[in-house]
């Protein structure tokens, strides 16, 4: 999969808040690590990536 420059944000944002959170990141949490909103990041930032099969999503409890 080749990365746009806000993909690898994406994927920078992924690394960091999972090393400081230790657990992985929510959409929101990630949108706001980015700055964009929250249906943006699901539909356009983190879709792609599970679609790829380089992340998981994990449905809210």
């Amino acid at each position: 999969m080749k990365l746009t420059k806000r993909k690898r944000e994406v994927m920078n944002a992924i690394r960091e808040l999972y090393g400081k959170l230790s657990y992985p990141p929510t959409v929101r949490e990630l949108s706001k690590s980015v700055g964009i909103s929250c249906s943006t990041m699901h539909k356009h930032g983190f879709k792609p990536f599970c679609a790829a099969g380089t992340a998981a999503g994990v449905p809210a409890v």
